[in-house]
């Protein structure tokens, strides 16, 4: 099983080293931490494709047998984060868009003493919290209120969404997991009842979720919507890709059809964020997060802030919360080692 290996700092002199973890349906990302007087750096990290691993417990020997020979240290916690719903007692989970599952009982096999379970976009919350200044970009000013509710959502593989609620007891934020992006898409207007009926007979399903708009496989829902009556440049390309998303992505700016599925995935971006901000009153601010966010970053312009306000009983309101958009593709993995460091 191989994986990529990617930047490296100097590993001594850390009072203990972790492993975070932060595993979707596309990609699976670890981090080697090192951590002294409850703080901590990012020391290297590796990549696997999702799709390569067949038993997480493998990948996982592969990964630890490597760091153990090359930088002789032992880990002694890892917190994983994975894309799907944990059960109850956190220590199993199946990850969705994926064949593989990921099992508290056989991480610990693997000789890690302290093992989290965790979920990707509770990760991604902890990793507000690591993120520079310059890693965040302002979409919208508003009025952003100390130990206010903090809404942070991302598309990528598919829709995350997580709630951070300020504990005056704890006097921190915790993350409260979601899997919001399987709920209802909420179809108000003739385009979007047309492209949901599309989908339904595309993807062979009876209900329309927001992750069929808001994800990688939303981005190619929405362009073969389009292909039915419009002429794409790079229709060739995009057919043979095994990876549509990105090369829909890579020709937004040039080929009509591209251009038109984003302008219609970010009126969907926009209403999924609303719709929540309405649920939890966000005044700590709303954070974007996810791959399709962060390499495409003009899409949050004003027509997603117009978006966004249009509401006829809280629009006011709305205009008063501040967006802000995440500038770094490893917050998850960067949250998955914020979250262990207050393991037990």
């Amino acid at each position: 099983m191989q994986f990529i290996k990617r930047d490296y700092s100097e590993s001594k002199g850390y009072g203990q080293y972790i492993l975070g973890a932060d595993i979707g349906g596309t990609n699976s990302s670890f981090g080697l931490f090192g951590a002294k007087n409850n703080k901590m750096k990012l020391l290297t990290h590796f990549h696997f494709k999702s799709e390569d691993i067949k038993k997480f417990k493998d990948a996982l020997k592969t990964l630890l047998d490597y760091i153990r020979e090359e930088y002789k240290i032992k880990i002694s916690k890892a917190c994983i984060a994975a894309a799907g719903a944990l059960s109850p007692k956190k220590d199993y989970v199946k990850i969705t868009n994926s064949s593989f599952h990921i099992s508290k009982k056989e991480v610990l096999k693997c000789g890690i003493k302290n093992v989290t379970l965790i979920n990707d976009f509770e990760a991604v919350a902890y990793g507000i919290f690591m993120l520079q200044k310059n890693e965040i970009k302002t979409v919208k000013k508003g009025v952003k209120i100390a130990k206010a509710p903090i809404l942070v959502i991302g598309a990528g593989t598919g829709m995350g969404k997580a709630l951070l609620l300020y504990d005056s007891k704890k006097e921190s934020y915790v993350p409260i997991a979601s899997e919001a992006g399987h709920c209802d898409f909420p179809v108000q207007t003739e385009e979007e009842k047309n492209i949901a009926d599309f989908i339904k007979k595309y993807r062979k399903t009876k209900r329309i979720a927001y992750e069929d708009f808001l994800s990688g496989r939303g981005l190619e829902n929405i362009y073969y919507y389009l292909r039915k009556t419009k002429s794409s440049k790079y229709s060739k390309e995009i057919d043979s890709s095994s990876n549509k998303p990105a090369i829909i992505s890579k020709h937004r700016k040039t080929d009509a059809v591209c251009r038109e599925t984003f302008e219609i995935f970010t009126k969907a971006y926009a209403i999924f964020a609303r719709n929540f901000a309405l649920d939890c009153i966000p005044f700590g601010g709303i954070y974007i997060a996810g791959g399709i966010a962060f390499r495409n970053q003009d899409i949050f312009n004003s027509e997603f802030v117009k978006g966004f306000e249009n509401n006829k009983t809280y629009k006011k309101m709305l205009k008063r919360m501040p967006i802000y958009l995440v500038n770094n593709a490893h917050i998850g993995l960067l949250g998955a080692g914020f979250a262990s460091v207050g393991a037990e």
